[in-house]
């Protein structure tokens, strides 16, 4: 028997300078099949018109983070977030009309379950019921098996009882030099036995921008390094 229960789902979006791509990522959270709790997007000391943007949509809840940072802007709207479950996108996150209700059919079907993630797309490239494009998420989740040898979190595409975020956010590293913060997550909610799980089916598209530019997919991959280093030193993970 399927339960009807229906949990308080939070969206959080960081954003600084999104005008590009936040509207199409708002326009796919308005026709959701089963509308969210909330809807934070946390403007990072924008300049552009992302605040605008933001103004257009009377159901998004706007804060400000001062501090520069992606995990400054996450951090804002996580602990802000009144919702059974915390779920993270990126402003150039384009969510399936579907995503809300199958975030919450994964927590209510297996009470265990600490976080959620799945697999994107790229945006450009997709069209109609197609779903291209799914390399660049698939070699993140391997490459996240093979370094740190369990299921990561996607920073686009995921999603964290509250509990578990309680839990763990005075010990996610604040330093962006260092770690990816979706890897950092995942690894203390790994520390901490918490359960990860990948469903397939929970699908997003993503902007294509980040592949243009092959010295930031360099850094990316190295800070992956950092971040099991950081973990590594501090006895939180063994691998």
């Amino acid at each position: 028997m399927v339960s009807n229960k229906k949990l308080k789902i939070s969206i959080i979006i960081p954003a600084f300078n999104e005008e590009s791509v936040l509207d199409s990522c708002l326009q796919a959270l308005a026709k959701q099949t089963m509308p969210p709790h909330e809807i934070i997007v946390v403007d990072n000391n924008s300049t552009d018109k992302t605040v605008e943007i933001i103004k257009k949509y009377p159901f998004v809840k706007m804060l400000k983070e001062k501090k520069q940072g992606i995990i400054a802007a996450h951090h804002r709207g996580f602990d802000s977030a009144t919702g059974d479950i915390i779920a993270r996108i990126d402003a150039d996150t384009v969510v399936s009309k579907t995503w809300v209700e199958r975030v919450n059919k994964n927590f209510v079907e297996d009470a265990s379950l600490s976080a959620l993630t799945g697999p994107g797309g790229v945006y450009e490239i997709a069209f109609k019921d197609m779903y291209p494009g799914l390399f660049f998420s698939k070699y993140y989740f391997l490459l996240g098996k093979k370094l740190m040898g369990f299921q990561l979190l996607w920073g686009s595409n995921m999603a964290i009882r509250k509990p578990m975020w309680d839990l763990i956010k005075n010990e996610t590293c604040k330093d962006e030099r260092i770690v990816h913060d979706d890897v950092d997550i995942s690894i203390l909610i790994h520390e901490r036995r918490g359960k990860i799980k990948y469903d397939q089916y929970l699908k997003v598209y993503i902007h294509g921008m980040r592949f243009i530019n092959l010295l930031k997919v360099a850094e990316y991959h190295r800070k992956m390094i950092k971040t099991r280093d950081h973990h590594q030193k501090r006895g939180s993970l063994v691998v």
